[in-house]
C-alpha cells in the first residue's frame, strides 16, 4: 500500500470516528427517539399482521382497538419499561396466536396483559 493511499485510509477513518462520536454526544437522544419510535412502529405492524392472519375473525377488531389503546399509550415518559413490556406482551401473544386460533379464554388473556403493561 502507497503512503498516500495509507494516509487518506487513516484520515477517512478518523473523521468517520469522529463525527460518529459527535452525533452521539449531541444528538444521541433524537437519535434514541427515532429508534424507539421506528421499534414500536414495526412492533405495531407486526402484532396486527399476526393478527389479520387469525382463522377465528371474531375478535380480531377488538383486539386491535385494545393494541392501539395500548400503543397510544407510548407517547409517556417511561418508554423503556413500555418496551421492556412489549416483549412480554409480543411472546404471550405469540403463544397464543401459533395455532391460529384465538377464544375467549385467550382474548381475555391478552387483554388483560394489555391492561396490566399499561
Amino acid at each position: 500500500m502507497k503512503k498516500g493511499c495509507f494516509l487518506t485510509v487513516i484520515i477517512t477513518l478518523t473523521v468517520i470516528v469522529a463525527t460518529i462520536f459527535y452525533l452521539i454526544k449531541f444528538h444521541g437522544e433524537d437519535l434514541i427517539n427515532i429508534g424507539k419510535d421506528k421499534v414500536l412502529e414495526f412492533a405495531e405492524s407486526k402484532l396486527n399482521s399476526d393478527l389479520d392472519n387469525l382463522q377465528n375473525k371474531e375478535y380480531v377488531d377488538s383486539l386491535k382497538f385494545e393494541m392501539k389503546k395500548f400503543f397510544t399509550g407510548f407517547e409517556n415518559k417511561n418508554v423503556e419499561k413500555k418496551i421492556n413490556k412489549l416483549e412480554e406482551l409480543s411472546q404471550n401473544i405469540e403463544l397464543i396466536i401459533k395455532d391460529s386460533k384465538i377464544d375467549s379464554l385467550e382474548f381475555a388473556f391478552i387483554k388483560q396483559s394489555l391492561k396490566t403493561n399499561e
